[in-house]
């Protein structure tokens, strides 16, 4: 749990939903983690003090969802040309960016894969609601409920994001 002065946003039945493993603690988990590793934001200032961090970010939206993950207890610490490391309630995790698709007005969405630190290949998309909602599988996913999710936030003015994950095996990585 890393607070930040830069922002007043503190949800505890989040952590302490994840942190009693509760029904969907895997969910939360995942949410976090993509905003977290999942981006392009550089951290600067004293890499081992979380208060005295600061994130520079090509967007403020994306520079305000690593911060909030921060808050959270997912906390982006570090970052080289090849990796990610984010300190999850003190527990070091590096993920290795493999692909990055930036953020384009075209494609309305930003995909990176990474190998995680179990060594699967996953992919992390972030993308507006038009394009990702189009693009999940009807099959495993709960499309109709999300889409009506976004329809009662868009009613009531809110900007929308929606996150997926998938996991990649090793051939069609390596092919793509």
């Amino acid at each position: 749990y890393h607070p930040d002065p830069a922002i007043e946003f503190d949800d505890v039945r989040i952590r302490k939903r994840f942190e009693s493993r509760d029904t969907d603690w895997k969910d939360i988990r995942d949410f976090l983690t993509i905003l977290a590793v999942s981006h392009t934001v550089v951290p600067e200032g004293d890499l081992t003090n979380a208060a005295k961090i600061r994130y520079q970010a090509e967007s403020p939206d994306e520079g305000a969802l690593v911060l909030a993950a921060k808050c959270l207890g997912f906390f982006f610490c570090g970052k080289t040309a090849k990796t990610h490391t984010i300190d999850v309630f003190g527990e070091k995790q590096t993920y290795e960016v493999l692909n990055i698709n930036k953020f384009n007005s075209t494609r309305k969405r930003m995909s990176m894969v990474v190998r995680t630190p179990e060594k699967k290949i996953m992919l992390f998309i972030k993308g507006a609601d038009n394009v990702m909602v189009e693009r999940l599988d009807p099959e495993t996913l709960k499309v109709d409920e999300l889409s009506e999710a976004l329809k009662g936030f868009a009613n009531e003015g809110l900007r929308t994001l929606v996150l997926a994950q998938r996991q990649l095996r090793e051939e069609e990585w390596q092919q793509w």
